[in-house]
C-alpha cells in the first residue's frame, strides 16, 4: 500500500505544503508553533494498493499550546 496526500479543498492544499508523507509516515516539513495562529490542518490521505484500488480518508492535525521555557535576555544598565 502506498500513501499520498490528496487535497481537494483550498484548506487541504494549504496543509499539504506543511506536511509530507514518506512511506507510511506523516511528517511536518516545518516546526509547528501554536503561536502562528494556524492550529488545525485538515488533511486528506489516499491509500492505493498494488492493484490500483484506492481509498481516501480525511482527518485533522491539531497543534496544541505548550508551556515553553522563557528565553533569557541579559539586560545591562
Amino acid at each position: 500500500v502506498t500513501f499520498a496526500l490528496a487535497p481537494r479543498t483550498y484548506d487541504e492544499a494549504q496543509a499539504a505544503y506543511v506536511f509530507t508523507i514518506s512511506g507510511n509516515q506523516l511528517a511536518a516539513r516545518y516546526d509547528l508553533d501554536y503561536e502562528w495562529g494556524v492550529r488545525d490542518f485538515p488533511l486528506r490521505v489516499r491509500a492505493t494498493d498494488a492493484e490500483g484500488l484506492s481509498s481516501e480518508q480525511t482527518f485533522t492535525v491539531r497543534v496544541t499550546n505548550v508551556n515553553e521555557a522563557p528565553l533569557w535576555v541579559g539586560l545591562t544598565n
